[in-house]
C-alpha cells in the first residue's frame, strides 16, 4: 500500500471525491464572498472561452489557470458560500436580515436577543474588541471538524482497498485500530466542540461543570454524561497503538 501517489488498477480513486472536497477546504481557508464573487468572473470567462482560449498560445502561468478554470469555479463558489457563513464580504461586515443587537455596545449588559441572526455571523461582532477571539475559534473548530472527517474517509477509502483485495490481515491490523485511534481521540473532540455549540451554557443550572475547552487538556472535554467514555479512551487508544 502507498499513502501518496496516483491510485493503483483495483483501488478506490479518491479523485472523484477530491473534485468537491478540495475547493470547499479552499473556501474554508478563503471565506468572503466579495472576493469570490470576483473569482467567480474570472472562473466563468475562462469557461464560457474556453474554445477560443484553447487555441491561443498562453503562457505557463494563464495555461495552468486555464487548465483549471472548472477547478476555479468551485473553488468560487463555494467561497461564495462560506462568506456568507463567515458574514465577510470584502473584509467588512454585511448585516443582511438585521442584527437583533443594539449598535451600543453599551446596551449589551442586560440585553436578551429575541431571535438569532438568520444565517451566519451575526454582523455585531464586527468591530468588537474580542472579534478575532471569536473568529479565530469559530474557524479553528470548523478546521478540525473537517480535517477530521477527512482523515476518517482517508480510513474508510483504506477498508474498501483491503476488502476488494482480500487482505483482511490489513483490515485487522492497519484499518480498524486507525479508526479507533481516530475516533476516540479526535472524533471525541469534534463531539465536544458540537456539545459545546448546542447548551446553553449562560442559562443552564444543571450541569456541575464549566463549560468544557476544546484543546489543551482531556480532563476539560468531561462532561457528566461522558465520564465513562472518557474513563474508557486512554485503554482505547493504547490498544489502537499497539496494533
Amino acid at each position: 500500500q502507498i499513502s501518496y501517489g496516483v491510485p493503483r488498477y483495483g483501488e478506490v480513486n479518491p479523485g472523484v471525491f477530491t473534485i468537491s472536497t478540495f475547493p470547499f477546504l479552499f473556501a474554508v481557508m478563503f471565506g468572503d464572498w466579495g472576493h469570490a464573487l470576483c473569482m467567480l468572473c474570472f472562473a466563468l470567462y475562462l469557461v464560457l472561452a474556453e474554445k477560443k482560449l484553447g487555441k491561443s498560445n498562453l503562457d505557463e502561468i494563464f495555461g495552468m489557470l486555464f487548465k483549471g478554470r472548472y477547478v476555479l469555479l468551485f473553488m468560487s463558489i463555494f467561497s461564495i458560500y462560506t462568506g456568507l457563513i463567515y458574514n465577510d464580504l470584502f473584509s467588512l461586515a454585511f448585516d443582511m436580515f438585521g442584527s437583533p443587537y443594539p449598535h451600543d455596545e453599551s446596551q449589551f449588559a442586560n440585553f436578551h436577543p429575541p431571535h438569532a441572526y438568520p444565517f451566519g455571523v451575526d454582523p455585531v461582532w464586527f468591530g468588537r474588541d474580542n472579534k478575532l477571539n471569536y473568529y479565530n475559534s469559530l474557524k479553528m473548530k470548523m478546521s478540525v471538524i473537517l480535517g477530521v472527517t477527512h482523515m476518517l474517509f482517508g480510513v474508510v477509502m483504506s477498508l474498501l482497498n483491503n476488502l476488494y483485495n482480500k487482505n483482511y490481515l490489513n483490515v485487522f491490523t492497519m484499518t480498524i485500530p486507525e479508526f479507533i485511534f481516530l475516533s476516540f481521540t479526535f472524533g471525541y473532540m469534534c463531539v465536544m466542540i458540537f456539545v459545546k455549540w448546542c447548551i446553553n451554557w449562560s442559562a443552564s443550572r444543571r450541569l456541575a461543570c464549566p463549560r468544557p475547552a476544546v484543546a489543551a487538556n482531556d480532563d476539560d472535554l468531561v462532561l457528566p454524561a461522558t465520564r465513562r467514555c472518557q474513563r474508557w479512551r486512554p485503554h482505547l487508544r493504547v490498544a489502537a497503538e499497539k496494533c
